[in-house]
């Protein structure tokens, strides 16, 4: 929870950084990518020492790594607004990135357990060599996505920076960037912590924790399944209604899950795969969403925040994800209180929790302001005036 908060201010201070000296999002990355590496690799050492030194070490290790990958995040994440500024086609970005997202989900949990196992066997060498390699691995990947546009001016757009006061006030006037931010920070903390539960699940359900890697792959299958369909119905329909019926579907896998309250393996993992489904929608479709409050902003307000939307954003999230997680332990601590039905209560609690935050975000997003046309308009007449300066 520290290293998050720790997280959510940095992301708001280097997004203020990206916006005011206007660095060039892939040198951010090339120069962050050891350090969010390392520090990771860290985080998975195991050390012998005294409890409280214990801590101290990982807390360290664990804001060394939130501060590496906050550049790394950022400006990743920030890309997305500047690839293009047509609304349909940020959806199809954002569906790559949750499909390239989702198969890596796929890769681990597949050899996570042989991983741990390895790191849980005695001899420091053989974990030495592994963590290494590991960090050679990440390292190769994230410059060999860099490389094929490292030549490409990816950067913000390029306007007059207004004091930064009025950055700020200007994102808490940007009405649709609100909603967005509300529904990050409310219903999303109730909502994951019905696929964060997986291993409480597996423990609880089918008295064998280990299985859990089932319900991640379940989980991660059902993103990969889901992409295609909510590309085309955000085509069909406006981002924030088809948000609204990805809300609706997942409380109807709730009501079925707590009905009947599976404890096999298949059943589990099939409600694993339909919140899959209707997770990875969302995920898309809020990620997609976000882009099109940059331009929404300057229209209401006259200032850009192409990047410290995304690190206001990012804040928000990091505060909901800990809160989640706090939800989760209340409810493991007040079911063990109970005499009987521990399982049952557990289950049925983090349903009907995560449902709640379901409700919600319908209620957040009814209000939602941008459509499809209002995008485009607002694109065109940016780009006129463009034209006209250049002009």
């Amino acid at each position: 929870m520290v290293s998050l908060i720790v997280s959510g201010i940095l992301d708001i201070t280097l997004s203020v950084m990206l916006d005011t000296y206007r660095l060039r999002y892939q040198k951010v990355i090339a120069l962050s990518a050891p350090i969010t590496v390392l520090s990771f690799a860290l985080l998975f050492y195991p050390v012998e020492l005294a409890k409280e030194s214990l801590f101290l070490f990982y807390l360290v290790a664990a804001i060394v790594f939130r501060i590496g990958y906050a550049l790394l995040d950022i400006p990743h994440n920030a890309m997305l607004g500047t690839l293009t500024s047509d609304s349909r086609e940020r959806t199809k970005l954002s569906s790559a990135r949750i499909f390239f997202n989702a198969s890596a989900i796929l890769v681990f949990a597949a050899f996570a357990g042989k991983v741990i196992a390895l790191l849980e066997t005695p001899g420091d060498s053989l974990r030495l060599w592994m963590l290494g390699l590991c960090c050679l691995f990440m390292l190769s990947n994230i410059y060999l996505c860099i490389m094929p546009v490292w030549s490409l001016q990816i950067q913000p757009l390029q306007v007059q920076r207004p004091p930064l006061r009025a950055t700020f006030t200007a994102l808490f006037k940007n009405r649709a960037f609100m909603v967005l931010a509300l529904y990050a920070l409310l219903p999303c903390i109730f909502i994951p912590v019905f696929y964060k539960s997986g291993v409480y699940f597996a423990s609880m359900l089918l008295a064998d924790e280990k299985l859990t890697n089932w319900l991640i792959i379940s989980l991660a299958i059902g993103k990969l399944v889901a992409l295609p369909g909510f590309v085309k119905l955000s085509y069909l329909i406006e981002k924030h209604h088809a948000m609204i019926l990805g809300l609706v579907g997942l409380i109807a896998v709730l009501l079925i899950f707590m009905v009947f309250t599976p404890r096999s393996l298949p059943f589990l993992c099939l409600a694993f795969f339909s919140c899959g489904i209707f997770a990875g929608g969302l995920m898309v479709l809020i990620w997609s969403a976000l882009p099109d409050t940059i331009e929404y902003g300057l229209r209401e307000t006259g200032v850009v925040n192409p990047t410290l939307t995304f690190g206001a954003f990012h804040l928000v999230m990091r505060v909901s994800d800990g809160l989640s997680f706090a939800v989760i332990a209340g409810v493991l601590e007040w079911s063990a209180l109970q005499t009987a039905g521990n399982a049952e209560f557990f289950v049925d609690s983090i349903a009907i929790i995560a449902a709640i935050g379901c409700v919600l975000g319908v209620a957040v997003l009814w209000f939602y302001p941008i459509t499809h046309q209002c995008h485009q308009e607002m694109v065109n007449t940016a780009e006129e005036k463009t034209a006209i300066n250049q002009r």
